[in-house]
């Protein structure tokens, strides 16, 4: 063994030389495909079996309905049923057109899925050859916690809960169990004077909880609705229904109770804790909450207390339930599992559904207003706090719009699974249902039935407010709508949850001001709108005395909500943007013009005649042929900013364009190696003037311009790619012009921009900044409306610039270096500017590209043409990646891309550190040699993703007008700075740590410092998507944001005004 090896790649290495031929590899190999084929065979069984069942032949079950097929026997549809029931159902519809019954099978059990209205409306009608009380006691086993012992001794009465006897065992008094809880339930959750009670309890409670959040400072901030209502709502309810000391003594949180909740049906299935560990571990930890509280509610409430609502056992439902069960025999463990299943019954459906309402109302501004000055009737008058008596219940709960708002919400939203347990045999839809057998039934499949809820413009699976105020809704039947339940088992607590529902949003929408942010998942990362009850949340702005968080994310998404929506445009069918990025195209050109010089210094190291023309330079020396195009770069570009300020922004490519060409010349030309570095010297002084990228930000459609702005820089890997591929041409030619001939290319991309510059439209953020605002007007409608400068967009667009830039130049006239640090947000950018840069240029990347010929050839690949071959696909495929991630900057957003970018370059440089030491001790081609080319090519993949092209369009955006070409001085400061250190340094440290043996050391400090790149990222990079150039500012700066507050609204009614009077004034003069 090396006596430097470290002793984990010495373990890596041996756990992988001998692991393949442990037995238990072979074991698990069988294993797998033993499990392969058993899912198979089940599958083949049970389609074909569903298919000839689903003809009509009866052979196999008789009239039962046909068996769903299923992949796992024992698991049955369990899998799919708790992952997305409501794709289940679809699913299932699909394959019964007639909405027949079928019978599926959830792990042990094998239940009858009915579907239909008519087919929920005949199981209605036959509620009396139907029981609930099983399914009652399977959920208070499974998912409650009931012990065995209580559960079978509930389980000997099967009266059910009704008033007549259903039993065939003859239960009698007090034996009826179900039927005594029936009763208090209908008591205490269906008297009016009850239900009052309750409401105005909950009222109370829930407003002492939003007076005394700690969110409640001064200042907007955007939270999760959802998680909001989790806490809080869930709470107040808590408090209602079994009094404060649950929360207090049993320390029950709500994230407990939640993740409980959201384990349900995983639990109702009866999986083990293997399988459903966070599931089962959070019953347990509301179950244990639930028995400090029951013991110490016990131990403290009076035995002959007569209250509606004392602080140990809450409600009166509550103590009278605890009363009966004890009288019934259950253990102490067995209530506190019965009231946990309470606790969840008035949590469950209750806050989903007000956060639903309130989803749907902060997404629409306009009926969240309506719904506001509606709430604002049933208030007491003088007063808009939230309170006891600010609510008149009677009058809210009669309110026609909020009803239909929380009708459409239940309708919508609401998939309560009516579950029964079949007391004989019954016929639905020609099939017979076998007793003893569980039926399913769910609502929502006929709470979206075209035939039933669609209007006009309004289909069913769409939430339209004003539905059930249609006439027609007087027409719905019973099986049509049944998010309670119905038959002779319906929620007896859907009143109460009523009226918790409608004042919690009352309070809500009184309390607070809302705006919309988008739509998330319920971890908050960011999502498509959801389709309810698959977990989808609202994230939204929330103004009273919320709490103010200076974050920059906080900021991203408050000015995300404010951004204007355009009319959508696709470039390729519209004449004016086709031409726009027809000069957009040529523009880049002179980006790739940059990736061609950078690619052609490793190029030309391959190349045998180059090498011998300059005399093998190697250390130092090398270096310095590869800096010097950088050290001209940094002689010139403290002059840029001045040109492109004061004569435009095509200015400087002029410059630019005229000086690299008469430096590709003098390269080409050279027949010494210093005539060769003054001519790339040369080279890189006019690369500075190269501001196509900022020209082309600044004239493209606001709808394209992060991805135009992105594939900008990924121009540059055309070049690199052009140089690569071009070398493979040029290597073949015998003597100097085999390299000479591909420097003098580099000549190219500056004569055909220079010969076309003119007619490239002007920046008209510049023609504004200059006051020539007719200039800049015709220049946004020639390109962005065709002509047409009423054009909504182009209005907008024009009147945000010229807004905006008098705003940012209102104290003065031209900005400073100085302008960088006056301000946070300034200070903020300037960071992420010079992050950009080393990450960009200093995360090993610059290793790989210049010096990818040493490293083939310590990685044993040494012929010259393989190594152009292996340079020009690793390049090829940069390119692919670069762009198409670039053209997916806006659907992912820039955050998502640099943390998966910046993660794949630490995975692959840790993995280049491990293989390359293994190489260097045992020099085995095959199995270390040839893998580092692999995570060479990974690392610059894991690059391309962000760090080419959604770098570029970010360090451009996040700067305002004033600043953005003096931020080029500054990125450009750090950039070549950072190049020139590299390409000086790392042929130094790469020869002494390869002499030494340890060239791994060199990737193992890059591997370092690209976790740290990460770490910076994730806690600093501000999310920019969906944003105008001048909207960025709002992200940074804030309410400080120097920026024009319009709403694109008004623009369009401005517009169409602005129309009609035109159209007026020319019938006039007809």
């Amino acid at each position: 063994m090396d006596d430097h090896e470290f002793p984990f790649t010495r373990q890596i290495k041996l756990i992988l030389l001998r692991v393949s031929s442990w037995p238990v590899v072979h074991a698990i190999n069988y294993f797998v495909l033993v499990i392969f084929g058993v899912c198979m065979c089940t599958y083949i069984f049970t389609s074909c079996r569903f298919y000839l069942s689903s003809k009509k032949n009866r052979q196999f079950r008789g009239n039962e309905p046909p068996t769903l097929a299923y992949w796992l026997p024992w698991v049955g549809n369990g899998i799919q049923m708790i992952r997305d029931p409501h794709k289940f159902y679809e699913e299932t519809l699909a394959k019964r057109p007639t909405k027949g019954p079928v019978t599926m099978r959830l792990g042990p059990i094998s239940m009858y899925l009915v579907m239909g209205a008519s087919n929920i409306q005949a199981i209605f009608r036959q509620s009396s050859s139907l029981s609930f009380e099983f399914m009652q006691l399977r959920i208070a086993h499974k998912v409650k916690g009931l012990p065995a012992s209580d559960a079978a001794l509930l389980g000997m009465d099967d009266s059910g809960a009704g008033t007549l006897n259903q039993s065939e065992t003859g239960v009698v008094g007090k034996g009826r169990i179900w039927h005594i809880l029936h009763g208090i339930y209908l008591k205490n959750l269906t008297e009016r004077s009850a239900v009052d009670f309750l409401t105005a309890k909950f009222v109370f409670e829930f407003s002492e909880q939003l007076k005394t959040c700690p969110e409640g400072a001064s200042a907007p901030v955007v939270v999760g609705l959802y998680d909001f209502l989790q806490t809080y709502q869930f709470a107040a309810s808590t408090i209602t229904l079994v009094g404060p000391r649950i929360l207090q003594k049993g320390s029950l949180e709500a994230k407990t109770f939640w993740d409980y909740d959201a384990a349900f049906m995983t639990l109702m299935q009866g999986l083990p804790k293997l399988v459903c560990r966070k599931g089962w571990a959070a019953r347990d930890r509301t179950l244990e909450a639930t028995k400090d509280w029951l013991a110490a509610a016990t131990a403290g409430c009076p035995p002959d207390s007569d209250a509606d609502w004392e602080e140990n056992f809450g409600h009166r439902l509550v103590r009278e339930r605890n009363a009966a069960l004890v009288d019934y025999g259950i253990s102490f463990e067995g209530r506190a599992a019965m009231h946990m299943g309470l606790i969840w019954a008035i949590n469950a459906n209750a806050v989903p559904m007000t956060a639903y309402m309130l989803f749907e109302m902060v997404r629409d501004p306009q009926l969240l207003s309506r719904i506001r000055a509606e709430v604002k009737t049933a208030m007491v008058v003088g007063t808009n706090t939230t309170s006891v008596l600010d609510i008149d219940i009677t009058k809210l709960a009669a309110l026609p719009l909020l009803n239909s708002v929380y009708n459409e919400c239940l309708r919508l939203r609401s998939s309560i699974p009516i579950s029964r347990r079949l007391r004989q045999d019954i016929e639905i839809d020609g099939y017979t249902l076998k007793k003893d057998n569980f039926i399913l039934a769910p609502s929502w499949l006929s709470h979206i039935d075209e035939a039933v809820w669609a209007f006009p413009g309004h289909p069913a699976r769409d939430f339209w407010a004003e539905r059930f105020l249609q006439p027609e809704m007087r027409k719905v039947k019973l099986g049509d709508y049944c998010p309670y339940g119905g038959g002779s088992v319906i929620c007896p607590g859907r009143f109460f949850a009523k009226h918790e529902i409608l004042a919690a949003v009352a309070m809500m929408v009184t309390t607070f001001d809302m705006k919309f942010v988008r739509w998330s998942r319920l971890d908050g990362s960011p999502a498509d709108r959801g389709p309810g009850m698959e977990g989808a949340e609202c994230r939204g702005v929330m103004t009273r005395n919320i709490f103010n968080r200076n974050a920059k994310h906080v900021q991203a998404q408050v000015a995300q909500s404010e951004a204007p929506e355009f009319a959508p445009v696709t470039w390729w069918k519209d004449p004016g943007l086709r031409k726009l990025y027809f000069w957009c195209g040529i523009l880049m050109m002179m980006s790739a013009s940059t990736g061609f010089d950078a690619k052609l210094m490793n190029t030309s190291q391959v190349m045998d005649q180059w090498q011998s023309s300059f005399n093998h330079p190697a250390g130092g020396r090398l270096g310095l042929i590869v800096a010097i195009l950088d050290v001209g770069s940094l002689s010139s570009f403290w002059m840029v900013p001045y040109f492109a300020d004061k004569y435009g922004r095509k200015m400087p490519i002029i410059i630019g364009c005229v000086i690299e060409t008469i430096g590709a010349f003098i390269g080409a030309l050279s027949n010494s190696e210093g005539m060769y570095m003054a001519g790339r010297f040369i080279l890189g002084f006019g690369s500075s003037f190269n501001g196509a990228g900022l020209l082309i930000a600044e004239i493209a459609h606001p709808q394209h311009r992060a991805k135009i702005s992105a594939i900008v820089n990924c121009m540059y890997g055309v070049g690199s790619t052009s140089c690569s591929w071009l070398a493979l041409a040029t290597i073949r030619i015998m003597g100097d012009w085999s390299w000479r001939s591909l420097t003098v290319l580099q000549a190219f991309p500056g004569i055909l921009v220079l010969s076309l510059i003119y007619w490239i439209p002007e920046s008209p953020r510049w023609l504004v900044a200059k006051e020539r605002y007719e200039d800049a007007e015709n220049m946004l409608s020639t390109y962005h409306g065709n002509g047409d400068k009423t054009n909504e967009t182009v209005v907008f667009e024009f009147r945000e610039m010229k807004q905006t830039l008098a705003l940012e130049f209102q104290d003065k006239k031209s900005s400073s270096y100085s302008d960088f640090v006056r301000t946070a947000g300034n200070s903020y950018r300037v960071v992420l500017l010079i992050s950009l840069a080393m990450v960009s240029q200093y995360s090993g990347t610059n290793l790989f590209s210049n010096y990818a010929n040493k490293i083939y050839e310590g990685a044993g690949i040494r012929d010259q043409t393989n190594k152009v071959l292996l340079s020009g696909g690793q390049t090829l495929l940069s390119l692919v990646v670069s762009v198409s991630f670039s053209l997916c900057i806006d659907r992912f957003g820039r955050r998502p891309l640099f943390l998966t970018a910046t993660t794949g370059m630490v995975l692959m440089y840790m993995g280049w550190t491990i293989i390359s030491s293994q190489f260097e001790r045992t020099h085995d081609l095959a199995r270390f040699g040839y893998p580092q080319i692999a995570f060479i090519w990974l690392f610059s993949l894991s690059y391309q993703i962000a760090w080419t092209g959604v770098m570029a369009a970010y360090a451009l955006e996040i700067m305002p007008y004033s600043l953005r070409a003096k931020a080029g001085v500054i990125s450009t400061i750090f950039v070549k700075g950072l190049i020139v250190l590299g390409s000086y340094t790392n042929p130094i440290a790469w020869d002494n740590f390869t002499a030494a043996g340890h060239a791994w050391t060199l990737a193992m400090f890059y591997t370092i410092l690209d976790f740290c790149y990460l770490l910076f990222v994730y806690f600093f990079y501000p999310e920019t998507k969906n944003l105008t150039l001048e909207e960025v500012a709002k992200v940074f700066d804030g309410d400080e944001a120097k920026v024009a507050r319009l709403d694109m609204e008004d623009v369009k009614n401005q517009v169409e005004e602005q129309k009609k009077r035109q159209s007026h004034v020319e019938v006039i003069a007809l």
